[in-house]
């Protein structure tokens, strides 16, 4: 954690990278004693990654960090070169009452003192980006209606019209093409990599002791070792399909889908898993993520449940060619063995030490989401 010395050096260096931005140029005086305030806002997600809100005299702006890994500066170089192929596109995100022709907030350079223009500033053993700040709120479940539900489908499917469109110009090696999906193919491999010790190895002192994950989640995998042979004929016929492909999101998920104060759509803020692959993905992820969450609560009313993907369905193929998913049925079903493989990834992680329950904040927020996925997952299987 960044302590107030090297936050305050931080925020400095956000001030003189914004005040020489070519394309900020008239926001910020050239003159000292700028007024400014940079304060955490949240951890993002559960990378450890933070998110600083630095307000300056001429504007907000967004501090980010990212894990100093070695595939980092790909994806910040992708995130810059989608929103500059997206701006140049002229059908875009406004068409659907997007406030933004781009669908992620834009990226600044940094100006630290002699070093040469970059987008990426490594500083405390984490590398940063900064960004405009957008306005809006994640996605909530107890907002979640059929309006909402028609109105994020048709910007996913504008989202995904447009990323054919405008990331196959200038020689973009991301247009539509015909392939197989990698990231189902990895969905087969978590599948084929089961391992029946992991039922027995549960060490209930892993999870947090208000929620009674542990049986929950021993329940859970119970089932995915029980459909397991049903779920590899089913991956694998979709792993031997060629699909459209082209650019996705993949990690779309109501809470990276922020929301403006009359509910609709503003931005989307990570692209960390960003990759060329089928489109469907970012459907079974989004709509499988809102799929729970209809005005205050789970689902349990399975024609509910039924019509919130078929609403969903009919709004995105309206903005994007329905052959891009052919199966609204495939989709659920991959909904389903994504959830199920998702409870049993958590176990792993936590069994293989990712997260420090040390912090019991982070303990706190790692036991919500596992719990609310045991939710989701025993309610669909019955």
């Amino acid at each position: 954690m960044l302590n107030l010395d090297s936050l305050d050096t931080l925020s400095q260096i956000a001030m003189r990278s914004v005040r020489q931005s070519d394309t900020r140029p008239t926001l910020l005086p050239d003159q000292k004693g700028h007024r400014y305030e940079c304060q955490a806002w949240r951890f993002n997600g559960f990378s450890d990654s933070i998110i600083y809100r630095l307000t300056l005299d001429g504007g907000t702006f967004a501090i980010r960090s990212w894990p100093n890994r070695f595939d980092t500066p790909s994806k910040v170089a992708f995130w810059s070169g989608v929103n500059a192929a997206f701006s140049e596109t002229p059908a875009n995100l406004k068409g659907i009452g997007a406030s933004s022709v781009t669908p992620f907030p834009s990226l600044y350079h940094w100006h630290p003192h002699g070093a040469p223009m970059l987008t990426l500033l490594h500083f405390e053993d984490h590398l940063w980006t900064l960004s405009d700040w957008v306005q809006g709120e994640p996605t909530a479940q107890k907002n979640v209606d059929k309006s909402l539900v028609q109105h994020l489908a048709a910007v996913l499917g504008r989202l995904h019209s447009n990323s054919v469109d405008a990331l196959g110009q200038d020689g973009l090696p991301l247009g539509q093409q015909s392939i197989r999906s990698n990231s189902i193919r990895e969905r087969l491999d978590v599948l084929k990599s089961l391992d029946h010790n992991l039922f027995s190895a549960i060490d209930e002192a892993s999870f947090f002791s208000t929620y009674d994950l542990s049986d929950r989640v021993k329940h859970c995998i119970a089932i995915v070792f029980e459909r397991g042979p049903d779920w590899h004929r089913f991956l694998k016929i979709c792993v031997g399909q060629t699909r459209t492909c082209h650019w996705i999101v993949r990690d779309v998920w109501r809470e990276n889908v922020l929301l403006n104060d009359t509910q609709r759509f503003s931005s989307i803020v990570d692209l960390g898993a960003a990759r060329f692959d089928w489109p469907g993905l970012d459907f079974v992820r989004l709509f499988g993520s809102l799929s729970y969450g209809l005005k205050g609560g789970l689902i349990t009313d399975a024609d509910k449940k039924a019509d919130l993907w078929v609403d969903a369905y009919a709004a995105y193929a309206l903005e994007h060619s329905t052959h891009a998913i052919d199966s609204l049925e495939e989709c659920q079903m991959l909904h389903f063995v994504s959830t199920g493989l998702s409870i049993v990834q958590w176990v792993q992680w936590i069994q293989g030490g990712t997260f420090d329950f040390k912090q019991l904040d982070r303990a706190q927020h790692v036991s919500d989401r596992i719990s609310e996925l045991c939710d989701q997952f025993l309610i669909e299987s019955t």
